[in-house]
């Protein structure tokens, strides 16, 4: 969440007083707001039933709003569940809103593995593959 600054309005406003007389009176309307500012990865590839060969260099992509100056920690879980195995402990965003990494795929071998991205910045923020993929 970001806090924002708040504004002041001022405005004067004429007023005829018990007396007959006109007098000035100012309100100040202050106004404060916080705002709600949504980070987060979606992982793009490999996000269907692939497969990847050992040895070979995959892509992997991703969507975000988190910026160039920002990483991501690049895990694989070849059961699908558990993400044991680091890829990547601080893969840069290569473009403003979407950024790939190229893995040279390593074993062993499986028909149920995943990705999971998750920024470094507020482990938190993270995806996970929606299905798994082969590693042959």
């Amino acid at each position: 969440m970001k806090r924002c600054a708040y504004w002041k309005r001022r405005a004067n406003i004429a007023k005829r007083s018990a007396d007959g007389f006109h007098r000035t009176v100012s309100l100040i309307h202050e106004i404060s707001a916080t705002l709600s500012v949504w980070s987060g990865i979606t992982i793009t590839a490999p996000n269907t039933a692939i497969t990847w060969a050992i040895g070979s260099v995959a892509r992997i992509r991703w969507n975000h709003n988190l910026g160039t100056a920002e990483t991501v920690r690049i895990e694989i879980a070849r059961d699908g569940v558990n993400y044991n195995e680091v890829i990547a402990a601080a893969a840069p965003n290569t473009a403003n809103t979407s950024s790939t990494y190229n893995w040279t795929v390593t074993g062993p071998a499986t028909t149920t593995a995943r990705i999971r991205l998750i920024w470094t910045g507020n482990e938190t923020i993270s995806d996970d593959s929606n299905v798994n993929f082969r590693v042959n």
